[in-house]
């Protein structure tokens, strides 16, 4: 009887939190000191999504939001718990999920994130947050007001627990999704997952730091979890669905605009032909108005963009060196590159055009083709550094 009584509550929480009318801003209690809540979108934008979990001396919030949705945040947690606040996770650097590390620091808790989202947040986030607070939109101000910048500063690779024989929760890493340091808390026992941007309910997929092919074996990652409840970044609670629903949209948007492609239409006629009638009855808006989601998946398909499975298979991280839009640099003429399979030296060669890339299996070959090269991926040794007259970047 208990059991059932306790199915019967959570598939209610289920249809209260996924309901169209559900109030902005409400918590619901998922589970046994887990809670979520939904942040304010419309009229104005508050923030992402947040949660928060009881352990036995203290609460791990996920997601820190803006600082003005982080104060909201903090508020009702005060009404559920007078523990402390310990702990914050983000589960991605975008300031709606990060700018609110300074309010959660101010009373007490250190932020705790992937190892690339804090990367990301170093070198990305405080011209974002300068930017925002001198905006001249009012509410992007007010999202920002009276706080301070911080990083999280525990970091992790691939997984982290919190655990107190209660309470168990999992960040979980699976690959570049919404952003290259996307995470995710599982709770096992209670079969919750929070997603962050990685898993939205509704129109609420930003696509520029993401890659939709990554993003899909990520969303195949999250299925093979025992998981009942979705807690999103953006969007109502919902059911395990939600992720097959996520995965749907990124499938059926590379399938067309790969078509189009294929039938050499330009990106502004793929835009116009786009058809997926399910995505409006999902998110109330027309998958054709999905212009930057769209141009995003072309430019991927196309070689715009380096995609996030080549970076990761051939070891390669962003950092800070010359790129084309620094003064006087100048196209890169030979490349010399790890023995890669064919599939993926001709991944590579796509979004290096006009660029002769060089396969060497040994530090010896690479020291003898860097000669004239002007970069090398995957070596590094004394004698390549002699020899390489024109050597930029290793």
């Amino acid at each position: 009887m208990r059991n059932a009584l306790a199915a019967l509550l959570v598939a209610l929480a289920l249809l209260a939190g996924s309901a169209a009318h559900a109030d902005q801003g409400e918590v619901t209690k998922l589970a046994e000191g887990v809670y979520f809540m939904q942040t304010q979108t419309e009229p104005e934008f508050l923030g992402c999504n947040s949660g928060w979990i009881v352990f036995d001396d203290y609460v791990l919030v996920v997601d820190a939001g803006f600082p003005l949705s982080a104060r909201l945040v903090i508020e009702q947690v005060r009404k559920t718990t007078d523990k402390p606040v310990r702990y914050v996770f983000d589960t991605h650097y975008h300031g709606d999920h990060s700018f609110g590390n300074g309010v959660y620091l101010d009373v007490g808790a250190i932020g705790v994130a992937h190892a690339l989202c804090i990367r990301d947040q170093r070198l990305k986030n405080p011209a974002g947050f300068r930017q925002q607070s001198q905006s001249e939109d009012e509410l992007a101000r007010r999202q920002v007001a009276n706080a301070r910048l911080k990083d999280a500063t525990i970091a992790f690779d691939s997984t982290m627990a919190f655990d107190d024989g209660t309470h168990r929760v999992e960040l979980m890493f699976f690959g570049q999704a919404h952003t290259p340091g996307d995470a995710m808390a599982y709770l096992p026992k209670e079969k919750i997952l929070f997603t962050g941007d990685a898993c939205v309910n509704g129109a609420f997929n930003y696509m520029g730091d993401g890659d939709s092919e990554s993003w899909i074996r990520v969303l195949e990652k999250l299925q093979e979890l025992d998981v009942k409840v979705i807690a999103p970044g953006h969007g109502p609670v919902a059911g395990r669905e939600l992720l097959a629903t996520q995965k749907r949209w990124f499938v059926e948007l590379r399938q067309q605009v790969a078509h189009g492609i294929a039938d050499g239409k330009k990106l502004e006629e793929i835009q116009a032909s786009l058809d997926i009638p399910w995505y409006e009855e999902w998110t109330g808006k027309k998958a054709i108005d999905q212009l930057p989601n769209i141009t995003q998946t072309y430019n991927e398909l196309t070689g715009r963009v380096t995609p996030a499975t080549l970076l990761r298979d051939i070891g390669l991280t962003a950092g800070s060196s010359a790129t084309k839009d620094t003064p006087g640099w100048t196209a890169p003429k030979k490349v010399v590159v790890p023995n890669l399979a064919p599939g993926k030296l001709a991944e590579l060669q796509g979004v290096a055009p006009g660029v002769k890339l060089v396969p060497v299996r040994t530090a010896d070959e690479a020291a003898a083709a860097a000669l004239d090269a002007d970069g090398v991926i995957g070596f590094c040794s004394g004698a390549m550094v002699d020899a390489g007259q024109k050597l930029r970047w290793i």
